[in-house]
């Protein structure tokens, strides 16, 4: 199954969310 963009967007942005985070 191809992951949908919106998803993969969704992560990136939780992702970079967590980066900065814990930075």
């Amino acid at each position: 199954m191809v992951p949908n963009i919106n998803t993969i967007i969704c992560n990136t942005r939780i992702m970079q969310m967590l980066v900065m985070f814990e930075t």
